[in-house]
């Protein structure tokens, strides 16, 4: 079942999101070590507190929003139930993930941007 979550999350990472993490088998493992005490504690309702729960939120609110949803999309009951300080620990993890995917792409991204109501808003997109 563990396997399961990992590979529908990450996935799902992938299509919904377009973030494909490199040296996935690393990252699968890393999951895996944290996913598995993570459903023994919601199983047995037993409540982890996560005392950087808030300035994960400020720094990564982005990738928490984003793991909070794939874990949402999983037809688990006991993972649909995961705490906020679950999900915050799970963001720094996601966050170190993508970071390195980052480091280690050397690509260019580009595109074009149209907005039909003013070149201001266009301006302001681009800058963004």
């Amino acid at each position: 079942m563990i396997d399961r979550i990992i590979d529908s999350v990450l996935e799902g990472l992938n299509k919904t999101y377009a973030i494909t993490l490199k040296e996935r088998e690393r990252v699968f493992n890393q999951l895996r070590m944290y996913i598995r005490p993570a459903i023994y504690r919601m199983y047995l309702n037993f409540p982890m507190v996560n005392p950087l729960k808030d300035q994960i939120l400020n720094k990564y609110g982005h990738i928490y929003t984003i793991i909070e949803d794939l874990f949402q999309q999983l037809n688990i009951e006991v993972i649909k139930s995961i705490s906020e300080d679950d999900l915050a620990y799970l963001t720094i993890h996601f966050a170190t993930f993508i970071k390195d995917t980052k480091d280690t792409d050397n690509y260019k991204m580009s595109g074009v941007i149209v907005c039909p109501s003013d070149i201001g808003v266009s301006v302001l997109l681009r800058n963004e």
